[in-house]
């Protein structure tokens, strides 16, 4: 047997493929966890630069609303009384950075604006970061209503002196006095009392809530007419007048609440009206129910009841004997203008002298079954039956005011207001209804207490006493007024009418049992005024102030009623900065 050699393949020409292939895949391995790793490393780069953005949004968009309340605790005129504004010179500006030097590609608007309560607003602040990135936050504040101060004066050369007990904050202008007491009278503030000058007989007054001199100046804020008359003109509640003189308007309104509800206890946002009577500017003194002809027996608004029937001089049921009788006996009333108690006790569109003005919106649902006589003559001023109203009242003149109020409203006249009879909440505000009842009495000149036969005491020629022509003798006013002059009430130099000395036994009007001329002013809320207004006198002319303080105020004044410049931040959110527009956000914000 022979041996056979036995050829052994050789696999190096498929192991070197393999290899190939092998170092190929690793390669690619390699490849994948490099391309991976790049990809992770650019991935993480982008998040934080992504982050970084967002972060310097927010933190462009928190200094932003900062910023906004800063410009407004400088500048309280700053803020707006309706829509908004963009705030100076923050109209997609730059962002600077802490050392002063703006931050590339930020951009901010501030926006600044009321809420639909105006006690509250917004600020809010919208940022873009180059990239797409937006960022919007907002913060709420709280504004302090000029409404707030119990008394204010802002200027006052007469240094008068005081003996009044004032409620709620004070705060003047310059150096006050005190006066010395006299009987129970003596002069004491409730409020905290600040003044800019000095207090000169301080030992004479009770401070209760202390005092401070030398104190900070404060001015009185800037009305906005123009933007009262455009609210009041897009709720059909502008009305025209003239300027006609302190005691006289050829247009009164008459507040009246209509119980809409079936509940006479309780008003609510659907119960407030005004109606409007309207005459030719020689007529005025029958609209405010001012003398006529020399005595109150030949003033048209003046009459006497007999046996229920009420007999007007003007129309000669009376003869002038009768006339005194009647007054002797306090059977002799006077009424306003347009009052139905001259019209026979029967509403009259018309009555020969004066017209009331028609409601010019849509009819209220409900009102002619509750007032068939003159629905069509009362103006809702509340957002319930008035969806466009701003709870302002605007007259272009002067205006005579009277009746009650139920909701919140404001009367602003561009010239005085003339308070010719009571004008009262319908809620009491001793009840602190905060939601309910506020009125607000704004005159770029005075506010006045009309010297008419409702307010005044009179007595005929011949006759040796005063009577009350009115259903009170004391005079009730629940407002807050400012006037950019003076509040005070008329007193004729010629003919202040009765004093103090009158009082016993010619019968004027007591002050709380004090020999006084007219009687008591209660006035519950605030006087706000450039110079202080005389409300009576030594000799007890005119009246004696009996004032108190509507704490409702500190919850906000009345609508649109200016602020004082003070505003207080309440809480800073976050919002949807791809969906945000300002005009809509405001739009709906304040609605």
């Amino acid at each position: 047997m022979g041996w056979h050699s036995v050829a052994i393949p050789h696999l190096t020409d498929n192991q070197r493929g393999v290899a190939l292939i092998t170092v190929v895949l690793v390669a690619l391995a390699v490849s994948s966890v490099a391309i991976a790793a790049s990809m992770m490393t650019m991935s993480g780069t982008l998040v934080r630069r992504y982050s970084e953005r967002t972060s310097m949004a927010s933190q462009a968009a928190l200094s932003g609303v900062e910023l906004g309340l800063s410009a407004l605790l400088a500048n309280g005129a700053l803020y707006p009384t309706t829509a908004y504004i963009t705030m100076p010179l923050q109209d997609s500006a730059e962002v600077l950075d802490a050392m002063g030097n703006p931050i590339p590609g930020v951009r901010r608007s501030i926006y600044i604006g009321p809420s639909a309560d105006p006690s509250r607003g917004s600020i809010v602040s919208e940022v873009w970061v180059r990239g797409g990135v937006r960022a919007v936050r907002r913060m709420e504040v709280r504004t302090s209503s000029f409404a707030s101060y119990g008394y204010f004066v802002g200027n006052d050369i007469l240094n008068s002196d005081f003996r009044e007990k004032i409620f709620g904050p004070a705060h003047f202008n310059y150096g006050i006095t005190i006066s010395p007491p006299s009987g129970p009278d003596s002069a004491t503030f409730w409020g905290k009392v600040t003044t800019t000058g000095t207090i000169t007989n301080i030992s004479y007054g009770s401070f209760r809530q202390g005092h401070q001199q030398l104190a900070t100046n404060t001015s009185l804020p800037v009305v906005d007419f123009v933007s009262l008359a455009t609210m009041a003109t897009n709720a059909d509640l502008w009305f025209s007048s003239s300027e006609t003189g302190y005691s006289n308007s050829p247009i009164r309104l008459e507040f009246i609440p209509v119980d809409m509800d079936g509940n006479p206890a309780t008003t609510d946002d659907v119960e407030g009206f005004v109606r409007v009577y309207k005459t030719s500017p020689e007529n005025r003194p029958y609209v405010t129910a001012q003398v006529q002809g020399g005595s109150v027996l030949t003033t048209p608004n003046c009459g006497a009841w007999n046996s229920g029937q009420f007999e007007s001089a003007e129309n000669g049921d009376l003869d002038s004997i009768a006339a005194r009788a009647a007054i002797d006996n306090n059977r002799y009333r006077c009424y306003l203008g347009g009052d139905v108690t001259l019209s026979d006790s029967t509403f009259s569109a018309s009555d020969g002298t004066g017209f009331w003005v028609l409601w010019g919106g849509a009819p209220v649902p409900g009102l002619s079954a509750v007032r068939p006589a003159d629905s069509g003559y009362l103006h809702p001023y509340t957002k319930g039956v008035n969806i466009n109203s701003s709870g302002v009242i605007y007259v272009h003149g002067d205006v005579a005011v009277s009746g009650v109020v139920a909701g919140r409203v404001t009367v602003v006249a561009l010239d005085d207001i003339i308070i010719v009879d009571d004008l009262v909440q319908y809620t009491d505000p001793g009840e602190n209804a905060c939601a309910a009842d506020l009125l607000g009495l704004i005159a770029s000149n005075d506010v006045v207490i009309a010297d008419n036969t409702l307010n005044t005491p009179q007595r005929y020629l011949g006759g040796s006493s005063y009577h009350t022509m009115d259903d009170t003798k004391d005079e009730y006013v629940h407002a807050v007024v400012m006037a950019l002059d003076d509040f005070r009430v008329h007193i004729d130099p010629f003919n202040p009418g009765p004093n103090a000395s009158d009082n016993l036994p010619a019968g004027a009007e007591p002050c709380e049992g004090a020999p006084w001329g007219r009687g008591c002013l209660y006035l519950t809320g605030g006087i706000i005024q450039r110079y202080r207004g005389q409300i009576g006198s030594t000799s007890g002319t005119g009246y004696f102030l009996r004032h108190s303080y509507n704490q409702c105020v500190l919850q906000g004044g009345p609508p649109q009623f200016p602020s004082s410049g003070s505003f207080s931040k309440q809480r800073v959110v976050e919002m949807d900065g791809a969906n945000f527009n300002p005009v809509t956000w405001f739009a709906n914000y304040q609605s």
